[in-house]
């Protein structure tokens, strides 16, 4: 092919993955609003954070990596050998952090490594245009041969957000961030 026609390939590619995520963005907005109509969504919580984040000392990581969370940066990028650590340290995740969050996500498949694990743990709430870009960035991935596994805290993987949205069958959800990264390591 010719610089036009790779150009033009992968323009159309490109538009393709939006159209994509649009249509995605637009069935979370649908069952977003479905749960509004039946009252099922989670009362809004203060902005203040309220949790005290300690990390799971069962296993032990490898002595030249160590994960310290610092909650005044809105988000952190650990790398260790083949893995990305992407820690979100924001208690709510919505639409004006949504610039940073690209950026960030951007920083974090510029470091080549294969495998991420993504740690949304300290997130009491999630809009889904954080989900939307997720789904892209895991389209991204995908497109590389990369992997992706998402932390949340396990009260939320069975919430009605996730089920209903559909997100339990985009992306693999773990509940420790010691045992995903062993089992990424370890694949």
């Amino acid at each position: 092919m010719d610089k036009k026609e790779n150009y033009n390939h992968e323009k159309s590619e490109i538009n393709s993955d939006k159209d994509e995520v649009n249509i995605e963005m637009r069935k979370l907005d649908e069952k977003r609003k479905e749960i509004e109509i039946k009252n099922l969504l989670i009362p809004e919580v203060d902005d203040t954070p309220t949790q005290i984040f300690e990390e799971d000392k069962s296993l032990k990581l490898p002595a030249g990596l160590k994960i310290d969370r610092d909650i005044t940066q809105n988000f952190q990028h650990i790398k260790y050998e083949f893995i990305s650590i992407a820690l979100v340290n924001l208690t709510r995740c919505t639409s004006d952090k949504i610039i940073p969050f690209k950026s960030f996500l951007d920083e974090v498949f510029e470091s080549k490594t294969k495998k991420v694990i993504l740690d949304i743990t300290l997130s009491d709430f999630v809009d889904s245009t954080f989900f939307g870009v997720m789904v892209s960035f895991l389209k991204r991935l995908k497109r590389n041969k990369r992997k992706l596994k998402v932390i949340v805290q396990p009260s939320r993987m069975k919430s009605t957000t996730f089920i209903i949205a559909g997100l339990d069958r985009v992306f693999t959800f773990e509940e420790n961030l010691n045992q995903s990264f062993y089992s990424f390591y370890n694949e």
